[in-house]
């Protein structure tokens, strides 16, 4: 136990690779122990493989993280049988790593059986149900049924306050949660409230130089923006890369500077940080993760502003092809691939191409609207009853 703890230890401090090293070394132990007759062993020398799972999602490692998880649940359920606590602890990791991916079916399935599990052996009243509870207010989040995940988030905060201090982190993580909601929603006040109440939480709870202050920095930063007080935003996304330093995660920071730059038309200083923000996505995730193609999006962006055409097509043409091979041919993600194009043609005032390229970008958003033929395509009306519309 004492090589778990440590690795916990390891893991809360962000410090994976030596986290999974220990977790690893335990679980030899703990096997070793069940071998010879303590079978209650078993259940930690699962847990030990879950959490390297939980690791490597945490570290964005996603296909590894799938693989450990989906291995450790074949694993365990002759084990441990199909409804114990390590398995609820599985599915709710798998069904937030399908969350990165926009696999919103195969989320959903996952932690409802999380679920589950963990009410059935906890209880409604529990804070592992409540991550539970969480995470699915999140899909539904990330699905833009905002008045679902706020059902969700609601009755999580609830548990929270039912059994824990109204100081602890996982309280604070509602709260955050909530701001990013109604940040989602557009209503920047009351997400500034809900980050505010957050900020104050991770300050008594991990002090002003913890990695969770750059990232509130970053989310109050982003609402700033987008309530058009620039200056506000960049003092907090500054704020955010102290935190930071040289480690992969300001690159988000970086990425939204330059959103600030572009929008004042800075393009120099604006594509100095889609720079940076590349090559830390590159160098913390590696180079065919999803985030890599906002960066990519963005320099494209700057180098059709400042005309450098071939440039902005190497950069757009990268972003595309991840895309359509990580989202597949129909996607809102994809589809901003070939919407980027259609603007950088129409920039250059040739606008067949760009009609083009605007006619893939709604084929990416439904297959019914993918003749080549603008006029044998049903309306926008007929082919996008359930779909987004893409805003320009």
């Amino acid at each position: 136990w004492n090589l778990f703890r440590q690795a916990q230890t390891h893991a809360n401090a962000s410090k994976m690779d030596s986290s999974n090293l220990l977790y690893m070394q335990a679980r030899e132990i703990f096997e070793q122990a069940a071998q010879n007759g303590m079978s209650a062993a078993w259940g930690p020398y699962m847990q030990c493989k879950i959490h390297v799972g939980g690791n490597l999602l945490m570290d964005q490692k996603l296909d590894s993280a799938e693989q450990t998880l989906l291995s450790s649940i074949e694993e365990a359920i002759p084990l441990l049988g199909e409804s114990h606590v390590q398995l609820g602890t599985a599915y709710n990791n798998l069904g937030s790593l399908y969350q990165d991916w926009a696999q919103y079916t195969k989320s959903f399935d996952y932690l409802d059986k999380a679920l589950a599990i963990r009410k059935g052996a906890y209880g409604e009243n529990h804070v592992d149900v409540a991550a539970v509870m969480n995470n699915i207010g999140i899909s539904y989040g990330d699905m833009d049924d905002f008045d679902t995940a706020l059902t969700w988030f609601e009755k999580a905060l609830q548990i929270r306050r039912n059994v824990l201090p109204e100081t602890h982190p996982h309280i604070m993580g509602s709260y955050n949660n909530l701001g990013i909601l109604h940040y989602s929603r557009g209503d920047y006040n009351r997400a500034l409230d809900y980050y505010a109440k957050t900020q104050e939480l991770i300050e008594l709870n991990f002090g002003d130089k913890h990695p969770y202050v750059g990232y509130i920095n970053n989310n109050l930063a982003n609402t700033y923006r987008k309530m058009g007080e620039n200056d506000k935003a960049i003092e907090r996304f500054e704020k955010a890369l102290v935190v930071y330093g040289n480690s992969p995660n300001g690159s988000s920071a970086h990425q939204n500077l330059g959103i600030v730059y572009y929008d004042r038309e800075q393009y120099n200083i604006a594509k100095g940080h889609f720079k940076e923000s590349l090559q830390r996505y590159v160098t913390g995730y590696g180079e065919d993760h999803p985030l890599v193609s906002y960066a990519q999006l963005s320099l494209g962006a700057v180098a059709y502003q400042q005309s450098e055409y071939d440039s902005a097509e190497y950069y757009f043409e990268l972003a595309k092809e991840m895309r359509d091979e990580i989202y597949g041919p129909v996607h809102e993600l994809t589809a901003e691939g070939f919407e980027k194009y259609a603007e950088m043609y129409e920039h250059q005032g040739e606008l067949d191409k760009s009609l083009v390229e605007y006619q893939k970008a709604l084929g990416a958003l439904s297959y019914t609207f993918n003749s080549t033929d603008l006029a044998d395509n049903p309306t926008v009306e007929e082919s996008f009853s359930e779909h987004k519309v893409l805003e320009n």
